[in-house]
């Protein structure tokens, strides 16, 4: 595939930087206009806790007194500039026989006006229907609310207020035995619980916010991910950036490109990096964005976005570290995309949760990210990366494992697995050689405890160049029972 080749600054001075933030300005804004709005419905008896619900759920307090912008007699809409989100509250809501029918024809209307209005930005998505846990029961009226709406748009069941879980789990229970038409019966605790009487931490809001992700339209999920408050929700949608790109961008049709013209792949980073800002949520102004990446490349001691490619990120990727004056093919861009897009969202979790502040950022703090992210052992590195990018001297270790052990006990299945290997003629100076051994020892499924004996540093071992002549002829030699 061709790498786009948008114009860039140049890449021998501080104007560079500048470049690579103007265009990540520009894609974080057209990103962004691509979200469109989540609409919701949240309902429930007055005291079930909604409010603090919202507030849990969502990265702003949305919950404010005042905020709500009526709609009819009995529902606020609740929306903030530029926030991907809406919902419709029922405020002050009694279900009884007589008051049902007018309730179940607001909420109908509310949802049916949004249809035939044609626009699809402001088309409601589902309902969250809230009982309060140690309520024990779900009254009728509230039952025939759930059915007729669940005829328009999907709805999820929270007992909010769970405070005793085994007691709500038993009430989920009920619940379910009604066979009511919704998706989801979630058990929430939406507030630390911390007076003389009781403690106890907030759960199930995450678990919530992840089921409600699935019914919504994949075009709609960077829009709920931004909006939700969930830390964890958010690193794995960005580590599904970082994978998407690596895919998209740096496939068999990947056409190699020399180190000396790696600035051709800044815009491929600057559109992962947009995105991924956008899915915290953070709203950086041109000197913030520019601030955070003059210190990424100063933490490698690099004055341009061209020399971090090529001399930083490189160093930071097993085989590559001395490469110099030849080409970077779709295997080494995919890497390099992989280190960069994990210490990004190292940097912006940081930033999220207040750590650190874009003001306080430096370089010894992003200089140990990029440790961590080498080693991968800081709990900041996401443990379901699908890439493991072993060095050579390791997978020749495991390959000097695999074939004595088929040497010393040939059961089928360690001949199989060695004859693969060697019938494979690896090269593991090659990203691509050492991705492929990967490969082969997840479809033999290697014992897991080898796996993890294995994995990590062996040391400076000093690779044996004739390593499969040898031991192949000695694997040849064995094979025919000598």
């Amino acid at each position: 595939m061709a790498v786009d080749t948008r114009k860039h600054s140049s890449t021998n001075d501080s104007s560079d930087v500048i470049g690579m933030v103007n265009e990540c300005w520009k894609d974080l804004n057209e990103d962004e206009s691509t979200f469109g709005h989540v609409n919701i419905i949240i309902a429930g008896k007055t005291g079930v806790g909604k409010s603090t619900l919202i507030n849990a759920a969502f990265r702003k307090k949305l919950a404010e007194t005042g905020m709500g912008e009526p709609v009819t007699r009995n529902t606020q809409l609740i929306e903030i500039k530029d926030f991907p989100l809406r919902i419709y509250d029922t405020v002050g809501l009694e279900l009884t026989e007589k008051t049902k029918q007018e309730t179940i024809r607001e909420i109908h209307d509310i949802i049916q006006d949004r249809i035939d209005e044609g626009d699809e930005d402001k088309k409601i998505h589902f309902m969250w229907y809230c009982v309060q846990a140690n309520s024990d029961r779900l009254e009728q009226p509230e039952k025939d609310l759930i059915i007729n709406v669940a005829k328009q748009i999907p709805v999820v069941l929270i007992l909010t207020k769970s405070y005793l879980k085994n007691h709500a789990k038993e009430f989920a229970k009920v619940l379910k035995s009604y066979e009511l038409p919704v998706k989801k019966i979630c058990i929430v605790l939406a507030q630390n619980q911390d007076d003389e009487d009781f403690k106890m931490e907030a759960y199930g809001v995450e678990e919530l916010l992840r089921d409600t992700m699935e019914i919504l339209p994949e075009d709609l999920r960077k829009a709920w991910v931004n909006a939700q408050s969930s830390l964890e929700l958010k690193n794995q949608y960005a580590m599904e950036i970082v994978n998407q790109t690596i895919a998209m961008s740096f496939g068999a049709g990947f056409v190699p490109v020399p180190v000396a013209d790696i600035v051709m792949l800044i815009p491929i980073e600057t559109r992962m990096m947009a995105k991924i800002t956008n899915i915290y949520g953070l709203e950086f102004t041109r000197k913030k964005l520019q601030r955070i990446l003059a210190i990424m490349f100063a933490s490698m001691g690099a004055a341009s976005a061209g020399v971090f490619l090529a001399k930083g990120l490189l160093k930071l990727i097993p085989g590559f570290g001395q490469t110099v004056g030849g080409s970077v093919n779709g295997a080494a861009a995919a890497a390099m995309t992989l280190v960069f897009g994990k210490v990004y969202i190292v940097i912006m979790e940081k930033i999220y949760t207040g750590e650190v502040s874009v003001d306080s950022l430096n370089t010894d703090f992003v200089k140990d990210i990029m440790k961590n992210v080498r080693s991968k052992k800081s709990g900041d590195i996401h443990e379901n990366d699908e890439q493991d990018f072993k060095t050579a001297e390791e997978c020749e270790k495991i390959v000097k494992k695999i074939l004595s052990d088929a040497r010393k006990n040939a059961t089928k299945k360690n001949l199989r697995l060695a004859e693969k290997i060697i019938s494979a003629d690896l090269n593991f100076e090659n990203l691509e050689d050492r991705a492929k051994l990967e490969k082969i020892l997840n479809e033999d499924k290697i014992d897991s405890n080898f796996r993890q004996m294995m994995k990590g540093s062996f040391g400076n071992i000093e690779p044996d160049k004739s390593i499969f002549s040898k031991i192949g002829g000695l694997f040849s030699g064995f094979s025919r029972g000598k």
